[in-house]
């Protein structure tokens, strides 16, 4: 994983499509590119699809796996189901297919028929690298791993040696006549003390191994020979760029570690980083117009789902009671009076305002954010299957903690909820509930008489909590004002 992560990075690819995961083939695209997954059902071929989000048209990418057992009566209507109603799209991949027309091979397999008769059949474009991309310990080597493209014309594939594994990576790079938003990832720097000290936040990195190079240089030599020292000492090499690849990775931790520092609050971004996890998908979502697939669709359809949760239930409707709770609510609020706190002077608010550790204020943006995480166990395809959370600034949390207390302390000395009421109090839980109910069946048997039970579960009972009618509650029962 470390060599594939180096290799990453020294490229710099914008999409990466892998094979043969042990799961499924896996595609890597960069944040900065607007996309979303789609599910392709498949008979025979494994595969993972994207689409790129470009104007005009989106782009689709297929990461692809061809099974060597597989049905190669699958193989065509598979690839035809993939390019579906799709202007521009690229599957690559390891297609298993051998032939005379891509790959050096004395004998063409039946999955590389069938590609040629749809390629030919259909127009579309297969793109091959003129190295070998499958190198056996012992056989001849062979181009298994291209890609077909339809609506894309501009495209290259070069093949590389610079991983270990027996697949060579292929490049392909295609020139596309759209424009894709890109986000732009800067810092803006105020002031000429900032742009000197800015350089030293950074780490420097160990140089790369050197041993890289030689490496790559003996593979490809000997891919060509097949001269069995070449292949030891190529061993050799990828073992001790390991060793160093493994030891860079330690060295940059340790000098995250070392310079984490609690005043500059480096240590605090250092284990916010490890712990958190920002980079949530979230997959199509079924939506009143079908399933949508972009960000702003998806983000459109939670706010939907939202609003219809936290409708309030009209049924039954009573307007006389209705008006009642109205009334009584707006003459609390006009006939409200309290004890006044002493006037503070303007004096005394700028001194504590001085008092103050200089920091920035959140906006009102930040006050709060809301999360949707995925329920468990159940289909992510549906909105109503998560669970919003809003996560809001420390003040209203304190502020929240504050009331909370002070309602349960009144509550408590005044017996305002039953003892039987064990939901969302201290030290309670629904074992208690459950013991309760056990305990009455039980006393009914020894009395010789029937318990009944009523258990209802009522459905979004929070979200649509009528907010008047809980406001006329705490004016009954008399909550203080402060």
């Amino acid at each position: 994983m470390d060599e594939l992560t180096s290799y990453i990075a020294d490229e710099d690819p914008d999409v990466v499509a892998l094979q043969e995961t042990f799961l499924r083939p896996t595609v890597l695209v960069k944040k900065s590119i607007p996309h979303h997954g789609i599910k392709i059902n498949t008979s025979t071929v494994e595969s993972t699809t994207i689409v790129i989000e470009s104007q005009p048209n989106n782009i689709t990418i297929c990461s692809l796996y061809n099974p060597p057992r597989s049905a190669v009566g699958n193989l065509g209507p598979d690839l035809l189901k993939i390019f579906r109603n799709r202007p521009q799209c690229i599957i690559v991949g390891d297609f298993n297919a051998k032939h005379t027309s891509w790959s050096a091979t004395p004998h063409n397999n039946s999955a590389g028929n069938t590609i040629v008769r749809l390629v030919r059949a259909n127009g579309f474009l297969l793109t091959a690298p003129n190295g070998p991309t499958r190198v056996h310990t012992r056989g001849r080597p062979s181009t298994i791993d291209f890609g077909i493209t339809c609506g894309i014309n501009n495209i290259t594939a070069e093949v590389h040696s610079d991983l270990s594994s027996d697949h060579n990576p292929v490049h392909f790079v295609i020139s596309i006549n759209s424009s894709i938003p890109f986000k732009q990832n800067c810092k803006t720097l105020t002031n000429c003390q900032q742009v000197q000290a800015y350089p030293s936040l950074y780490i420097q990195y160990p140089s790369k191994p050197d041993s890289k190079s030689e490496k790559n240089r003996l593979r490809k030599l000997w891919q060509r020979t097949q001269y069995p020292p070449l292949k030891a000492e190529v061993n050799r090499l990828q073992r001790i760029i390991r060793t160093e690849l493994k030891n860079s990775k330690e060295h940059v931790w340790d000098s995250l570690q070392k310079d984490a520092n609690i005043d500059t609050d480096t240590l605090h971004k250092l284990v916010a980083g490890n712990n958190s996890n920002n980079n949530i998908i979230y997959p199509p979502i079924l939506s009143s117009r079908g399933l949508v697939f972009g960000t702003k669709e998806k983000a459109d359809c939670f706010v939907d789902n939202l609003e219809e949760s936290f409708t309030e239930n009209r049924t039954p409707y009573d307007d006389d009671h209705i008006d009642k709770v109205d009334r009584t609510i707006r003459r609390f609020l006009n006939n409200y009076s309290s004890s006044i706190p002493p006037l503070t002077s303007p004096q005394e608010i700028c001194d504590i305002i001085s008092k103050l550790n200089i920091r920035k204020a959140p906006d009102l943006e930040a006050l709060h954010h809301l999360s949707p995480p995925e329920k468990k166990n159940k289909d992510p395809k549906f909105p109503l299957n998560y669970r919003p959370i809003s996560l809001i600034s420390c003040v209203a949390k304190l502020f929240e903690k504050i009331l909370l207390s002070r309602i349960q302390a009144f509550s408590d000395s005044n017996h305002i909820i039953p003892d039987f009421q064990h939901g969302f109090r201290k030290k309670t839980s629904t074992c208690h509930q459950l013991l309760r109910t056990t305990n009455l069946i039980i006393d009914g048997f020894n009395t010789h008489r029937t318990t009944g039970g009523i258990f209802l579960d009522v459905e979004k009972a929070f979200d649509r909590v009528w907010h008047n009618g809980l406001i006329f509650k705490l004016i009954q029962i008399n909550l203080p004002h402060t």
